[in-house]
Parts: structure tokens; C-alpha cells; sequence
């Protein structure tokens, strides 16, 4: 075990970030959400490293953990599974969020694709205008509108292939209404964000394995989304478990923090001009990151 270790508090976060160490591509990062401070760093997220990393610790102070936030990384669930008994295991809504966004990315960019190929092939204008338009405005076709305030969809830009100004809802109703796996792909994507910042605990699981089967249905239309549903069919009890909230806080507990902490690790390693020493690494970012946060208390 590493030195210096900081005590397991009873909410803990677990995340990897890239570092190229000499255990691993990825290294580990521990987190406090409540305090914000770093528990530890690992130079390894290989599921033995972390197996026998928790190990070294007594079972008395594992046992104190009451939630564990981690991706849906299958390594997380068996050391969880295993030595955290008593420990409610969550998986990062971002993570699990995410899983539909790059799918829908992925309809969408084979959709735009397709309708490309066959405008080139046909000289069609129409097809080679819904393919640029589509391109360069895929990042509204993810926005979330249960999230975004309505000012957001009501901004405007130039479209130069209509020679018009268009509002982003405008450009989202022509891109939907331009292809019917895409419109099917975007409201699975809106669905999905009206249950999780909706939904209750006690109705998650249900509404998640329902926006499973409307998925699965389409499944003939929408072939990207099937990764997805089988993902969260194997992950639904700690899906279910991030609508849970934090019992002091009174917010949701998510992995959001421990997140901030990997690019505050990837900024102290670029500012080193890289550590060949793990170790110096390691002490550097948990000294800097928690001394910064008891100067800020």
C-alpha cells in the first residue's frame, strides 16, 4: 500500500485518468466528494492491483464505506462486490448518460454520411445541404432540453445553405424531420434525459428498463442503440442506484467532482513536463489539490 493514505470516508469516488505510468496506461484516483480532498492515487486501475490495494485494508474500515461511485468499468463491480459488502455500488450518471449520447453521435454521423454518398452520386443539393448542416450543428442535436433554459434553443445562427438566419430549434426540426431514425434516435435521447433528472429512486429501475424496450423495438431502425440496452439491462441495480441522494448534502451523488480532480492531475503532470516518478507524481497532485482546498475553507 501506498504511503500517506488518507482514511476511507463513507461516501467514496473512483476514477481513472490517462498517465502512462509504469504499472498501466491508467492511473487511479480515490476521492472525498464531501471534502473534496484526494484519498489517494493509484499507478494502476488493473482489477488485481485494486483488489489487493483495498485488501491491505482492514475490513473494519471498508466496511464503514456506505456508497461507492465508479464508471462502468466490470473490474469496479467485482472489487465492490467483493470487499465492499455494506457499500450501496453507483454508476456515474455521466458515464451512463454518455453511453446514449455517443450512440445517437454515432446514428447520426452514419445517417449524414449516407445521405452524403448518395448526394454526390445523385448531385443532389438537397442531401449534400443536410449533410453540412447536420455536420456542423451536432452539438445542439445533444443539447439537453430538460437542462437548457429555453433562451438556449431560441438563439440563432446563419445557415448559409438556406441563406437565412435559423433558430437552433429550427435547425433541430429540420434535421429530425429530414430523416425518421434520426427524429426515433433524438426523442430515445430526450426520453433518457427527462428520466434522470426526473425520475425518483423507487421508479428508476422501472422507467430505465421501459426506455429499454421502447430502444430494443427499434432496434431494426436504430442498430447503435443496442450496445446500450444491453449495457444497462447488466448495470440496471447501480443505474438505479445514482438517483439516490446524498443523505447530508441532499444532492445526488455522482462522480462529478472526482472528474474536476482527473484534469487537475493531467494539469500538474503537463506543467512537470511529465514525472518519470510515480511516486513524486503522486505526492505532488494530493499535497497541492488539498492544501488548495484547506486554503479555500
Amino acid at each position: 500500500m501506498l504511503a500517506n493514505r488518507k482514511k476511507l470516508p463513507d461516501i467514496v469516488c473512483i476514477d481513472e485518468f490517462k498517465a502512462n505510468t509504469i504499472a498501466g496506461k491508467y492511473a487511479l484516483i480515490i476521492g472525498n466528494p464531501r471534502t473534496g480532498e484526494i484519498i489517494d492515487i493509484l499507478p494502476s486501475r488493473k482489477q488485481d492491483y485494486i483488489y489487493y490495494y483495498f485488501l491491505d485494508i482492514s475490513s473494519e474500515e471498508r466496511f464503514k464505506v456506505k456508497y461507492i461511485v465508479t464508471d462502468l468499468f466490470e473490474s469496479y463491480r467485482t472489487i465492490v462486490k467483493n470487499l465492499f459488502p455494506k457499500a450501496i455500488h453507483i454508476a456515474d450518471r455521466f458515464h451512463w448518460i454518455r453511453l446514449t449520447v455517443q450512440a445517437f453521435d454515432k446514428l447520426r454521423i452514419n445517417t449524414m454520411n449516407t445521405y452524403f454518398k448518395k448526394g454526390k452520386e445523385t448531385k443532389n443539393k438537397d442531401l449534400i445541404d443536410f449533410y453540412e448542416i447536420t455536420k456542423k450543428n451536432h452539438k445542439i442535436l445533444i443539447a439537453n432540453v430538460h437542462k437548457k433554459e429555453i433562451w438556449y434553443f431560441d438563439q440563432q445562427t446563419k445557415v448559409p445553405q438556406f441563406k437565412k438566419v435559423m433558430s437552433y430549434q429550427e435547425i433541430i426540426e429540420y434535421i429530425i424531420n429530414f430523416d425518421k431514425s434520426l427524429e426515433e434516435g433524438y426523442h430515445l435521447l430526450q426520453d433518457l434525459y427527462k428520466i434522470a433528472k426526473f425520475t425518483s429512486y423507487y421508479e428508476a429501475e422501472k422507467e430505465i428498463l421501459n426506455w429499454c424496450e421502447k430502444a430494443k423495438n427499434l432496434e431494426s431502425k436504430l442498430p447503435e442503440f443496442r450496445t446500450v440496452v444491453l449495457t444497462y439491462k447488466s448495470w440496471i441495480k447501480e443505474i438505479s442506484n445514482s438517483f439516490l441522494f446524498d443523505p447530508i448534502t441532499k444532492s445526488r451523488i455522482t462522480n462529478g467532482f472526482i472528474e474536476g480532480k482527473n484534469n487537475f492531475c493531467k494539469v500538474i503532470k503537463r506543467i512537470g513536463f511529465g514525472y518519470k516518478n510515480f511516486d513524486l507524481f503522486r505526492a505532488k497532485v494530493i499535497h497541492i489539490s488539498n492544501n488548495l482546498k484547506d486554503n479555500n475553507k
